[in-house]
């Protein structure tokens, strides 16, 4: 019998990226299609706890999100917009999808996509058996990393998982959605794809808005 990888990921993967980054985003689950090639690719290159997103992709021979002129990712766009307005850069379409191909989820890079649950659904409807699996396991580890890593900043996106979020964070978050562990800001904002959808704007204005807490005038 074949192993489960898809068990052994729910376990042991955590997303892509690095837990050194100074950026992180908390997710509560990978949305989109079950596809097993997403688990056994994971196993092939060595099961480890993160993975770099261009490397994954290559390995599941879906490079849809990473070529040279790709389409947004409805949720991964937003969060690219955080970072540029945290930086102060151009945050226009054409500059997120120069990020989000280039740059976002590597190994090498600035950006950690960390997980609550490594296994794809489609919504918080659809019935994952593996989704509340080892999840105190997790949420402890996510947390570990935090406290030694201590990134710049931490934004957690999905209120439904408020709870899960505030036991990474340390701390329940205050009425504006924020809480400090160490030097790290953490933030909590609804899911980019929640409905109705933010504008743009609001979620550059998000990473400037974490900038200005990080770096207060005077």
């Amino acid at each position: 019998m074949l192993p489960d990888f898809k068990s052994l990921a729910a376990q042991r993967w955590y997303g892509y990226g690095r837990w050194s980054a100074p950026y992180w985003f908390v997710g509560m689950e990978p949305g989109g299609e079950e596809d097993p090639r997403v688990y056994s690719s994971w196993h092939e290159i060595g099961e480890p706890e993160l993975l770099d997103l261009k490397q994954h992709s290559e390995a599941c021979d879906d490079m849809r999100w990473l070529v040279e002129h790709p389409p947004l990712q409805s949720t991964w766009k937003q969060l690219i917009r955080i970072v540029l307005g945290y930086e102060g850069k151009p945050a226009d379409n054409d500059d997120v999808r120069a990020y989000q191909r280039d740059r976002l989820g590597r190994a090498d890079g600035q950006t950690l996509l960390a997980e609550i649950s490594s296994v794809n659904a489609k919504s918080l409807g659809v019935t994952v058996p593996e989704r509340d699996a080892h999840r105190a396991e997790r949420i402890a580890t996510i947390r570990r990393h935090l406290e030694v890593h201590q990134p710049e900043f931490a934004v957690f996106y999905g209120l439904s998982y408020r709870d899960d979020y505030a036991a990474i964070a340390g701390g329940s978050f205050d009425e504006s959605g924020y809480q400090w562990n160490g030097s790290t800001l953490c933030s909590l904002v609804r899911h980019p794809a929640a409905r109705p959808t933010m504008p743009a704007a609001s979620w550059i204005e998000k990473g400037r808005d974490i900038r200005k807490m990080r770096t207060p005038a005077g």
